[in-house]
């Protein structure tokens, strides 16, 4: 974001220092400074920082107020509060819906029974958390005075009207999204729902929007008025004949304002401050400043009404008039040195916590040091102790830290789930099977079905597995094309991985005893999962015994009676065992599941010298060769032959051969009628290039030359 200097000067008592210095600064202790440019405006010369303000601060730092009081605490200076003017509130809920009358005595000598109550429904209340209104009488649609206009301009902006503009500083300044509704354009107040199928919206951009049933929207009584959080109608807007307005300030859901955001792909600066949280404090400072600034503009003529607020249920516990979030976070002495890994004095970690402006509490005493300190509700971003100490740490400079490494413990600690999988792939390769490894994310358009968790993505559309069998199916057709690289005819995988369901499909699965343990606050539940594959491919075979034999003898190496399963496939034999749900079972019994403690010496003697080759990505060429042959020669030395004859035979001389492998596929003797006994043997020659896809027509050369020779030894091609 860009910052102007004399904006951020406004903030701080002191006079700044020269660009370099807050460059520096900024640098070390706080954000990257991209860039720095000097720009003329009507007022003069000012400087503009291009600040790279990371996610984690976005819900502060994207504003000249708090990107002043990081600058202010880095360089010791002081800083200073924004202009604001009280706005007085009413909550919604002290309205009488039968009569629509403020309840509260005290709220109807406020309202003073002169205004209309501005009414605010939300309807979806897991999307907006709270939602406020004040209307401004006497303003008018003239441009802004000349100061305004040049801070907008200075940071890219272009001046709208006087109107809008206030509304655009106070984002730039404070990091609060407004907007002005034109009050005869609103019909009946607000209604915060999600859309009807089919409703259109037009934006102040002139794009018109079709909209779905997950798009959360603001309306009144007749129509749509905006996009919750990131764009306004072109109906509803203010315009050259406008004389009151609606001035709102609310705070949305962050997931559904990014969704929304990347469906109808416009992204706004409202809505990048919004999708990355907000400070429900920030809904009313607001609402002030921009008051503030509407009265120095239209020379005190205008007039305003208390501010109606409405509140979710769910965010019901904010104080009316304090509007004040209190969160603490403790930590001692010894968890900053041991983090950092440097001895600081109290001094110093008191004055870094006074630097930013945190009230704080310190109880000292011969058994610890123990820091409270009190986060501001813009900091939404300080929520553990080790948050804290990052701010600690940067404000003293990393720079003085000495490089120690820390005192790790290095024992490890017991893992049931990860000893049962070691288990599981002990037995697993014992009896011959090998392990795959694939995704989690599935991208094809096919596998996107009702029970796929999809994910938010501007190409191909792609989702969260849901099992592991899908992509293990996949995996045994690429095998097959290269199981005469490994002389298989049947392929063994399997593979074990973590697998995701949403909250709906654990609770239809969960029973009703145990779904209370279930954290509503998580949309996704992630479970550990072996799919095992095996089959040939053959039209007649059936590997479901064989699969069932296995897990039965899976179950008796861990002790158990039996393993539950699901077979997910015939063709090929495919079935599924939920890891999870094992290990809970294994727990009720600690003997299953214990370390061995045996150290095992690998001795490995060989003479052979090894040479890493890479693998070729072209495809193989394979050649069956089937002879009867004669007394005098056997399987072996007609396999020696053609190992000769092959392996010698190629179009890129003796020691670029394209045969990969040779090897037996079967041999068998049949008796015929006259009592002659008639040997046969199969064989199969692999052959690949590493640098070309080979053809047809230069492997028959090859293989014609392996028929020629045996043929010359008797051998009689079936």
């Amino acid at each position: 974001m860009k910052f102007s200097k004399s904006w951020l000067q406004d903030y701080i008592v002191e006079i700044l220092p020269e660009d370099s210095v807050i460059e520096d600064a900024l640098n070390k202790k706080a954000f990257e400074v991209e860039s720095i440019e000097i720009v003329d405006l009507t007022a003069g010369v000012d400087t503009i920082f291009d600040i790279k303000v990371l996610p984690n601060r976005h819900g502060d730092a994207l504003s000249h107020y708090y990107m002043a009081k990081e600058i202010a605490a880095i360089l010791n200076l002081k800083s200073k509060l924004y202009k604001k003017e009280k706005v007085e509130i009413i909550s919604l809920n002290e309205i009488d819906s039968d009569n629509n009358e403020i309840i509260d005595q005290e709220r109807k000598s406020i309202n003073n029974n002169k205004e209309k109550i501005i009414n605010i429904e939300i309807e979806n209340e897991e999307a907006c958390k709270v939602f406020e209104v004040v209307k401004i009488e006497g303003v008018d649609n003239r441009p802004s005075p000349e100061w305004l206009r040049d801070r907008v301009e200075s940071i890219g902006q272009k001046p709208i009207n006087a109107i809008v503009d206030v509304t655009n500083y106070v984002q730039y300044t404070m990091n609060k999204p407004l907007h002005s509704y034109d009050e005869s354009n609103v019909s009946g107040g607000f209604i915060i729902r999600m859309a009807k199928a089919g409703e259109k919206l037009l934006t102040l951009d002139k794009k018109e929007l079709e909209l779905d049933v997950k798009t959360l929207i603001i309306a009144d009584s007749e129509k749509p008025l905006g996009l919750a959080g990131i764009k306004g109608g072109m109906y509803s807007g203010v315009n050259e004949n406008t004389k009151v307005i609606l001035l709102e300030s609310a705070n949305f859901d962050p997931v559904l304002i990014r969704q929304t955001s990347k469906k109808y792909n416009i992204r706004t600066d409202a809505s990048k401050r919004f999708e990355s949280g907000q400070s429900n404090v920030l809904v009313h400072d607001g609402i002030e400043m921009a008051v503030a600034m509407y009265r120095e503009i239209f020379d005190n003529e205008i007039v305003v009404s208390v501010a109606y607020r409405a509140e979710s249920k769910k965010y019901n516990n904010i104080k009316i008039n304090e509007a004040i979030e209190v969160f603490k976070i403790e930590l001692t002495r010894d968890d900053i040195i041991q983090a950092l890994g440097f001895e600081y004095k109290d001094k110093d970690i008191r004055n870094a916590i006074e630097a930013y402006g945190f009230k704080y509490e310190f109880q000292d005493s011969i058994i610890t040091n123990k820091y409270i300190i009190i986060i501001p509700p813009e900091r939404i971003d300080l929520k553990i102790k080790e948050d804290i100490i990052d701010e600690i740490g940067r404000m003293l400079g990393y720079d003085t830290l000495i490089p120690l490494l820390p005192n790790l413990n290095r024992i490890g600690h017991y893992n049931d789930s990860l000893h049962l999988e070691m288990r599981i792939r002990e037995y697993m390769s014992g009896i011959g099977y090998d392990e795959v490894m694939n995704y989690t994310l599935r991208g094809d358009d096919a596998l996107l079905g009702s029970d796929s968790i999809s994910l938010e993505s501007t190409g191909a559309p792609i989702s969260l597995r849901t099992n592991i069998s899908d992509g293990l199916i996949e995996s045994f057709h690429r095998n097959l094309s290269n199981a005469p690289l490994m002389h298989l005819n049947i392929i063994r995988i399997y593979e074990i991985g973590s697998v995701f369901s949403s909250l709906s499909m654990v609770i239809a699965e969960t029973s009703k005893e145990n779904e209370e343990i279930i954290d509503k606050n998580k949309s996704l539940a992630e479970h550990r999962h072996l799919a095992i594959t095996c089959d040939d491919n053959k039209k007649k075979t059936n590997y479901k015994n064989e699969l069932d034999f296995l897990i039965k003898g899976l179950a008796s190496s861990l002790g158990m009676d039996e393993i539950k399963y699901d077979f997910k496939s015939d063709k090929p034999a495919t079935a599924e065992i939920n890891l999870t749900k094992l290990n809970k079972t294994l727990k009720h019994n600690n003997d299953l599941l214990k370390y061995s403690n045996d150290i095992i010496n690998l001795r490995i003697e060989h003479s052979k010298e090894f040479k890493y080759q890479h693998l070729s990505i072209y495809p193989i060429i394979t050649r069956d060769i089937s002879v009867y042959y004669e007394m005098g020669h056997s399987v072996e030395s007609l396999l020696k032959i053609i190992e000769n004859i092959a392996y010698a035979s190629n179009g890129q001389g003796i020691n670029e051969t394209l045969v990969r492998t040779i090897y037996v596929v079967d041999s068998f003797e049949r008796t015929i009628d006259d009592g002659t006994i008639k040997r046969s043997a199969a064989f199969r020659i692999v052959y690949q290039a590493d640098d070309r896809t080979l053809t047809d027509e230069e492997i028959n050369l090859e293989a014609d030359k392996v028929y020629q020779a045996l043929k010359m030894v008797g051998c009689e091609l079936r």
